[in-house]
C-alpha cells in the first residue's frame, strides 16, 4: 500500500516540478496518474490487504458512500484553461443576469 501510494505521489509531483511548455497535458497526466493510483490502491484493498472480508466491503461501501455524497454535494460545471476540473455547489444561487446596455436594439435583448 505504502508503495503505491509513494509512487503515486513521486509521479504526480515528478510531473508538476518537472520543465514542460504544456500545463494542460501535465495537469491531465497528472489527473491520470492519480485516478490509476487510486484504482491499485482498491485492487490492493480488494485481494492482497489482510483484511476480514466484512472489512473489505465496509471500506468500499464507504468510498462508495464518499462518491455518491461528492457527486451529490457537487456539479461538474467545466474545465479551467490550464485542464482542471471546476466543481460547484449543487445549491449555489444563480449569478444575476447581465443588464442590456442602455440603447441596445430589441434583437439583443431576446
Amino acid at each position: 500500500m505504502f508503495v503505491i501510494l509513494l509512487v503515486t505521489a513521486l509521479g504526480i509531483a515528478g510531473l508538476q516540478m518537472g520543465e514542460t511548455l504544456d500545463r494542460q497535458f501535465t495537469n491531465t497526466v497528472s489527473i491520470l496518474v492519480a485516478v490509476a493510483g487510486g484504482g491499485l490502491l482498491l485492487v490492493w484493498l480488494l485481494w492482497f490487504s489482510r483484511l476480514t472480508p466484512s472489512h473489505r466491503r465496509g471500506s468500499v461501501g464507504s468510498l462508495l458512500a464518499a462518491l455518491a455524497a461528492f457527486l451529490l454535494l457537487f456539479r461538474f460545471s467545466g474545465m479551467t484553461g490550464d485542464m482542471l476540473p471546476i466543481f460547484e455547489w449543487r445549491w449555489r444561487s444563480a449569478p444575476p443576469m447581465a443588464a442590456a446596455p442602455e440603447g441596445a436594439p430589441a434583437s439583443v435583448l431576446e
